[in-house]
């Protein structure tokens, strides 16, 4: 019977104890278990082979888990994982029921990696970094084990950058805003745009909807698509906040008063690339928080580089319903479904990721 670790990516499918590949924000590492879930069932399918049955799932929003039947290839894709009540749970028998291996990794402390920068963001198209002392991009791909500096961004001196899935976006000491096209197969950039306006912050999400904010006035970028990721204007939304992130996990901001909110109505990055309805305050319980990364996970660092993560956020309850410290100290972080990647005061890199 077919039992191994399986990863899937959207580009790429490998089983096997031994292999040793790293994975993108779209690939999961699938992991079998000796017991079946009963319950939980999202869809049922016929698939030829058990890395089939996984991409299914990786591709499906909804799925978590799944089990395959190799006799007669019957895929059962779950909306649940293996429960903390074991009484859920049911000799496999001929079927073999996977979980993400990564699923609670969001909750682990970052771990130091190679290389120094000042800031680093993470996206479809890869990690990003600003250098020490070029001040140049270094770009690092998925199954990298090194930073490459990008050619001609040197002359940037970019202060601040955020990835998307086909674009970079970054703001420099006098507050102007570039943006160029990439992609994590072509890391290379051969020109830079401008755009109008000043910003201290710019943010990009996966959609490409991108968003900023300067002297406490926020800015959404109005026409932007896969096809123009640089958009038409800015549009004055709101005021109040002095660093943003847009995500899965909708738009969030720090205030200058290191309080933290939520732009109501943005929540699971619509594609409509809503305005939102105005700002919601979110508790902070006594933290004095000075960044904040919006994705699947919504992460957040103090005024003491302390780490958390805000637990309980779903579209019925988007700001969740509390704050968790994990360990380690970063100034400044970023993350994509859950991997986080992040600098320390020391301009040392780290990251959860497996």
């Amino acid at each position: 019977m077919f039992c191994t670790l399986i990863l899937i990516d959207v580009v790429q499918i490998a089983s096997g104890e031994g292999c040793r590949c790293c994975s993108s924000p779209k690939s999961k590492w699938y992991q079998p278990r000796e017991f079946a879930l009963t319950g939980g069932a999202n869809r049922n399918q016929t698939s030829r082979a058990v890395t089939r049955c996984a991409s299914s799932c990786l591709q499906n929003d909804n799925c978590t888990s799944f089990k395959y039947c190799e006799d007669d290839k019957f895929c059962q894709l779950n909306s649940a994982v293996q429960p903390d009540n074991e009484t859920a749970l049911q000799p496999s028998g001929q079927c073999v029921y996977y979980e993400d291996k990564l699923q609670n990794a969001w909750k682990n402390p970052p771990r130091k990696v190679a290389g120094a920068l000042k800031h680093v963001s993470i996206g479809e198209a890869g990690v990003w970094g600003i250098g020490v002392k070029t001040k140049g991009l270094y770009y690092k791909r998925w199954c990298g084990s090194s930073w490459t500096l990008v050619p001609g961004t040197t002359v940037m001196k970019l202060k601040q950058i955020d990835v998307g899935k086909n674009v970079i976006w970054g703001s420099d000491n006098g507050h102007n805003i570039y943006y160029s096209t990439v992609s994590a197969g072509n890391p290379d950039i051969t020109s830079w745009t401008k755009t109008s306006g000043g910003l201290v912050h710019v943010s990009v999400s996966q959609k490409g909807h991108v968003w900023g904010c300067i002297v406490n006035q926020v800015y959404h970028r109005t026409g932007v698509s896969f096809d123009n990721p640089g958009g038409v204007s800015w549009k004055m939304v709101g005021n109040g906040i002095i660093q943003i992130s847009v995500g899965a996990g909708g738009v969030w901001g720090i205030a200058g008063s290191n309080k933290i909110s939520y732009r109501v109505g943005t929540y699971g990055d619509p594609d409509s690339d809503t305005d939102g309805a105005g700002w919601e305050n979110v508790e902070s319980s006594g933290i004095s928080l000075k960044y904040v990364s919006s994705g699947n996970v919504i992460y957040v660092v103090d005024t003491d580089d302390v780490i958390y993560y805000r637990v309980g956020t779903s579209a019925e309850t988007p700001t969740g319903t509390a704050w968790q410290k994990i360990g380690g100290n970063l100034k400044q972080i970023d993350s994509i479904s859950g991997t986080l990647w992040g600098v320390d005061a020391e301009n040392n890199v780290y990251t959860n990721e497996a």
